[in-house]
């Protein structure tokens, strides 16, 4: 009996350790993700009952059932569409493959959450959030590492407003033992966060969105942490910053009204965004059933070909998670898709403040919130390098509070 619990514990390591270096290792490469996946699924050998109980408990819950249901019909309408339009490319953010990741994902991530004891979890998220971010910082400032997300700083910049949100949630909560030291310690690792994350908003990305996005998930945090002592951190750490702003647009050159008057300029600062919503809604409306497959968007661009400047060849995308799946593969497909977005949200929402569970809610509320914002203006969230990291952390959330389910029904 000790034996096979010592052999359990073991491979619990395993599986936890290669499910937080899968949601890491694809920011720098997707190809990455392989040799943890194979980890992954020699940590799962042999728990056949195991998975039995996670299955039969998912689909005990009216709320995590909802969401497979979603992705099902999600998974059969991108299938379908994709083999209607032959030239559809099955590897693109919208593609059969991508949403395929995004579903076993978030079972990875329910698996693990079910599986592994919370605070371990939390453990290794907090080391694995703290490296990534390290790594982020030399990958973005002191190198030239121009693959994958790196080649775009609208990537870079949807990356760090996700790590943000999912990094300042995990330090929110305090899990030593000695409250007052693990207090005072998370209160400095969120200073060092937040000032890292202000500065590369104001001064490292050239996205116009970047710092609206950012000063919108720390307001975000004094609304739903839980925790009094880290809601009132985050308050003045919300009016110390809005202080500044206010001081530097004060003291700041004239703000050029004219500009707003000048449509060449205005254009450019839109980025042609209410051309692209346009040209979304009359691809849908011309292919409502089956969209126009996937990556194929570039090939409706006679619409506003006339109005947009040559050799834009980044127009060639929705730039609008919520529109993606609506125009590559129909309004089954977007329905479904929105439907696993608001299921998910509802979900998240209600373990907020549910204890023991709100530190995964609040992570997952801050990469939501990361994905859905950004994503209004940019499709670089839904990249293929970043699917793991949303996914897999939605999921987490579902497993734990599937766990505790569990232990309620034992009488634990």
């Amino acid at each position: 009996m000790r034996n096979g619990l010592s052999i359990f514990r073991e491979k619990e390591q395993i599986m936890i350790f290669s499910f937080v270096a899968m949601i890491f290792a694809p920011i720098w490469g997707v190809s990455y993700v392989i040799p943890f996946f194979l980890l992954f699924l020699f940590s799962m050998k042999g728990q056949r009952e195991e998975i039995r109980h996670i299955f039969k408990s998912a689909l005990d819950d009216q709320r995590v059932i909802k969401i497979f249901v979603a992705f099902c019909i999600l998974l059969v309408s991108v299938l379908v569409s994709s083999l209607i339009h032959k030239g559809a490319r099955w590897s693109g953010e919208d593609g059969m493959w991508v949403s395929i990741v995004i579903f076993l994902f978030y079972v990875m991530g329910l698996t693990v959450g079910y599986l592994v004891n919370k605070e371990k979890i939390i453990r290794y998220l907090r080391v694995a959030f703290l490296a990534g971010i390290s790594l982020f910082v030399v990958t973005a400032s002191f190198t030239r590492y121009d693959s994958g997300i790196w080649a775009n700083i609208n990537a870079i910049t949807a990356t760090a407003l996700l790590l943000a949100g999912g990094s300042m949630a995990l330090f929110s909560h305090t899990i030593s033992t000695r409250i007052k030291s693990g207090l005072y310690r998370n209160y400095l690792i969120l200073t060092v966060l937040i000032c890292y994350f202000a500065w590369f908003f104001c001064s490292f990305s050239t996205s116009d969105a970047g710092v609206l996005l950012f000063a919108g998930l720390l307001v975000t945090f004094c609304l739903f942490v839980p925790d009094e002592k880290y809601c009132r951190f985050f308050g003045v750490l919300c009016v110390v910053l809005l202080s500044g702003a206010l001081v530097m647009l004060v003291r700041g050159e004239a703000i050029q009204f004219e500009v707003l008057l000048d449509n060449g300029k205005l254009e450019n600062f839109l980025s042609f965004r209410p051309q692209i919503l346009l040209e979304c809604l009359a691809v849908i409306q011309e292919h409502p059933w089956f969209g126009i497959g996937a990556r194929e968007f570039l090939h409706g661009y006679d619409y506003i070909a006339a109005g947009i400047p040559d050799g834009m060849r980044w127009l060639g995308h929705t730039h609008c998670v919520y529109l993606h799946y609506f125009v590559a593969h129909g309004v089954f497909a977007g329905i479904a898709f929105l439907s696993v977005i608001l299921f998910n949200i509802r979900f998240v929402l209600a373990q907020v403040r549910e204890k023991g569970i709100s530190v995964f809610a609040l992570m997952a509320l801050g990469i939501m919130y990361a994905y859905l914002s950004y994503g209004l203006v940019e499709l670089t969230t839904a990249s293929r390098e970043l699917v793991p990291f949303v996914w897999g952390n939605l999921g987490l959330l579902a497993g734990v509070v599937l766990s505790k389910g569990k232990r309620l029904s034992a009488g634990v």
